[in-house]
């Protein structure tokens, strides 16, 4: 009887100690740097367009060029700004607009750019993918003002249906 008690008290030991070594195996997520994210999105964007090296090199200038500029490329994100709550919030409302209206231009200017890198074909598929990436932005858990689990984030109120 000791034995068998003793046989499971150390199984019990060794399984403690199995999971807690899985737990602190989790390699850390570092974060990219500015030229390594420049790097991974022209590798990336010259792999799926199937651009030539003289192409490569210059979307890699331009990529550079507008690192940044666009938060998306490694650039300084802007703090996220709150929904305003009431008109007092006017400020808010016009520096989100500010802020909106100084992304698309910059967005349009790369845009311009980028289509004299491309051919027409290349910027078809260029598209293509860009739309891809939006949707699938959308399809993830807690977008979209709600949780995982269906409620509203803040201080958005529930509807009739949702309640």
């Amino acid at each position: 009887m000791k034995k068998i008690i003793t046989m499971m008290a150390m199984a019990l030991m060794i399984c403690t100690m199995a999971f807690a070594q899985d737990e602190n195996a989790k390699p850390e997520r570092r974060q990219l740097g500015k030229a390594e994210q420049v790097k991974m999105r022209t590798e990336r964007v010259a792999k799926e367009l199937g651009l030539t090296d003289a192409q490569k090199d210059s979307l890699y200038a331009l990529n550079v060029e507008f690192a940044d500029k666009m938060p998306g490329m490694g650039g300084a994100r802007q703090p996220r700004m709150q929904r305003p709550n009431n008109a007092n919030d006017s400020v808010k409302v016009k520096s989100m607009k500010d802020m909106m209206a100084n992304n698309r231009k910059v967005m349009e200017e790369y845009g311009t750019r980028l289509k004299k890198i491309l051919t027409e074909e290349q910027l078809t598929k260029y598209k293509e993918l860009q739309s891809k990436m939006r949707q699938g932005r959308g399809q993830r858990p807690g977008m979209r003002g709600q949780r995982p689990n269906g409620q509203p984030f803040g201080n958005q109120r529930l509807t009739e249906g949702q309640e």
